[in-house]
Parts: structure tokens; sequence; C-alpha cells
């Protein structure tokens, strides 16, 4: 699939190449457009392939930071498409550590797939949000030195990301109190 989209941006690429004038083939055509800066090379007589990209930035929030054995934590992680272009396929969300069990987890994108405690988008928009609301009990049994953690999200995208420090977010969490 990939080498056949290559192949057609090859032949469009071509085609414009000879629209523009720009094919050493093939006279320059008077009062022809030239090309987008975004694709001509260095030598401004070849054309290349623009390349896309999206800045994914991820915020993560919890309900509450100090919590008891058995209690509930939802958390609200919230993906943003900064631009400039489309991000495809962009898998975010929280694998959940030890100390937490998964209950449930809701995409506030209708077309989203829901894979344990991650959301799949197959695209956002520049300059739109994706919300996930992602639900999970303390465990009853954390020892000691798992009481105080803190809990990571990530984004990841087929899009190429320009900014990949806003690609991930985290909460400290403090479990406090006596076992039930």
């Amino acid at each position: 699939m990939r080498a056949r989209s290559l192949l057609c941006r090859a032949a469009l690429l071509t085609m414009v190449s000879a629209a523009c004038g720009n094919d050493s083939s093939q006279p320059a055509q008077p009062g022809a457009p030239s090309p987008p800066a975004s694709l001509v090379t260095a030598n401004d007589n070849e054309v290349g392939i623009a390349q896309t990209a999206a800045d994914l930035a991820l915020t993560k929030v919890a309900d509450r930071n100090t919590v008891r054995p058995g209690e509930d934590v939802t958390f609200t992680i919230t993906l943003t498409n900064l631009g400039p272009d489309a991000a495809t396929n962009v898998t975010f969300g929280d694998p959940v550590p030890d100390q937490l069990d998964f209950v449930s987890i809701t995409c506030s994108e209708g077309g989203a797939t829901v894979s344990r405690s991650f959301c799949t988008v197959a695209s956002v928009a520049s300059g739109a949000s994706v919300t996930a609301t992602l639900v999970v009990s303390v465990i009853t049994n954390p020892v000691r030195s798992d009481r105080r953690f803190e809990n990571g999200a990530f984004v990841t995208s087929d899009t190429p990301d320009p900014n990949s420090s806003n690609n991930t977010a985290s909460v400290q969490m403090h479990i406090i109190g006596r076992i039930p």
C-alpha cells in the first residue's frame, strides 16, 4: 500500500514538474504556475515530496491524587493536535501501573477504537482535541514502597511529530490509609 502511494506521488510530482516547466526534457510553458515552496527543493529545479507533520500535545489530570486502597480514580487525558497538519493513526492512553486496576475507558471521538486503556483515532485534524476518560481502582494490597508513584500517559502517531517533548504527561499519586 505504501509503495503504491509513493508511486502515485512520484507520478503526480512528475506531472506538476512538467506543467511548471521544471522538467529539463520539456520546454518551460509561459504563464505556468510555480510549485508551492514546500515542494521545491534546495536547487529550485526539482520538485520534492512535502513532509506532513503534526505536533501532538498531551495533558493528564486526576480527579484526586491522594487515594485509599479500593477507591476509584478518574484520569482525564487530553490530546491536542497543534498542527500544522492532521495526524493519522493516533493512539493515546495510559499503561495502567501495578498499583491500579483497570475499570473502564471512554473516548470523546465516536469512531475511536478502544483497547484496554488506550484510544486509537484514525485522524485528528490540526487544532482539534480528543479526550479519553480512564477509570481505575487502587489495589487493596499495595506494598509500602509502591504507595507513592507517578502515573503516565503517552501518544503515538503515524504522522511525524516535530516536538516529542509534549507527547507524555503524568500525575503524582499517593496511596494512604490502612488496607481494608
